[in-house]
Order: C-alpha cells, then sequence, then structure tokens
C-alpha cells in the first residue's frame, strides 16, 4: 500500500511539472513580442523615427536631421539642397519644398520622409542703410546696423 501511494504521488508531481512552461519559454513569449519576435524582453528593433519631419528655412540655411537607427540620408529632388553623412542639411539659394529621405542601413529596412520649406527670409530695410554703427535714435539714413544676428550678408541683403 505504501508503495502504491508513493507511486501515484511521484505520478502527481511529474503531470504537475509537465503542466508548467520553464522561465522564459511561456506561450506568451512565444506570440513573438517585440518587433522582431523572439521575445526576450528587449522590445525589438524599434521603428524608423527622424526628427525635425518639417522644416522652414531661408536660402542657404542649415539644420541637423536625427534618427533612432543608422540610416542613409538623401535629398529626393534635384537642386533641392544637400545632405552629409551625418544628416546636416544645407538649403539651396532658391525657393523649393524639398524631401529628406532616410533609409536604415541595418534589418529590418525602413524608410521616413522629412519636408523642408525653403524661401527668401531676408531682411529688406525700409530705412537707413548696411554697415557701419549707427544710433538707436537713429533715423533715414542716419539710422544704421553693423551686422544681424543670425542672418548672413550677401553683399547686397541679409540672408
Amino acid at each position: 500500500m505504501l508503495l502504491r501511494r508513493r507511486t501515484v504521488i511521484v505520478l502527481l508531481c511529474v503531470a504537475a511539472a509537465g503542466c508548467s512552461s520553464a522561465p522564459g519559454n511561456s506561450a506568451h513569449d512565444d506570440m513573438g513580442m517585440g518587433g522582431n519576435g523572439g521575445g526576450g524582453g528587449d522590445g525589438g528593433t524599434p521603428a524608423l523615427a527622424i526628427a525635425p519631419l518639417t522644416a522652414s528655412l531661408g536660402f542657404g540655411q542649415s539644420l541637423a536631421f536625427t534618427a533612432n537607427r543608422p540610416v542613409t540620408w538623401s535629398v529626393e529632388e534635384t537642386g533641392g539642397g544637400v545632405i552629409d553623412d551625418h544628416g546636416h542639411y544645407t538649403a539651396p539659394f532658391s525657393p523649393t519644398t524639398a524631401h529628406v529621405h532616410a533609409v536604415t542601413t541595418d534589418q529590418p529596412t525602413e524608410q521616413a520622409t522629412a519636408t523642408v520649406s525653403v524661401a527668401d527670409h531676408s531682411l529688406a530695410l525700409v530705412a537707413g542703410a548696411y554697415g557701419g554703427r549707427g544710433t538707436a535714435d537713429g533715423t533715414g539714413a542716419a539710422a544704421r546696423f553693423d551686422t544681424v544676428p543670425g542672418m548672413a550678408y550677401d553683399g547686397t541683403r541679409y540672408l
């Protein structure tokens, strides 16, 4: 009788052990949670995200684009500006709408596009003149300024 009771207990223990999964092998993990399946808790590869998604620049201005994964950068339109391998974009000297394109260099391959509006953001003086030091209360031709922070002078106007 004692032997039969031990056999039943051993069989129940074996049956109970067979009903549970080993750690990390649950049905939940088999569902492929995460971007690339496989479970394991790493969340998989994140979806491609670039920033900024839209921008407005003046002629010749620059902007740094960023991505959360390694990418190859390009500008879709001919004459739409240039972008280097690090995401540093420089706008052309003509009005346009350009599209900056990013393609991942790792797997899975993904793409993203940002839109850049390029317009003439020059400064036109309605009084005074360029160059020299003026005074805060100067009027007409006496109102002058030396530099305009954040703008570049091309010889005829500030851009």
